[in-house]
């Protein structure tokens, strides 16, 4: 299942850690999700402007992850964004 362009919640609050990763708060259900430094950059680029492909070069551009890999990679960890709802959720026309 791919999703182009993965979007975060725009109610939930995320925080930088000085090791580059970050914290993301979801303030309905209390739960905090810390993000290593890779997750860490994926998050940062969902944002609703970035397809997958774009998010991979970035990871292939910051962490050296070949491009085949850092978009099977940057799908995975999406995919698991949007099992803990961490995603904005598309509406279907």
């Amino acid at each position: 299942m791919s999703h182009d362009n993965p979007r975060s919640r725009p109610d939930l609050f995320s925080q930088p850690l000085a090791d580059g990763s970050t914290v993301v708060f979801d303030p309905h259900t209390g739960t905090a999700h810390e993000l290593n430094p890779v997750g860490a950059l994926i998050w940062e680029y969902c944002d609703g402007e970035h397809s997958i492909e774009a998010i991979a070069a970035e990871l292939h551009e910051c962490f050296g992850v070949a491009l085949h890999d850092g978009r099977r990679d940057v799908q995975c960890f999406v995919d698991g964004l949007r099992q803990l709802a961490l995603l904005a959720v598309e509406a279907v026309a």
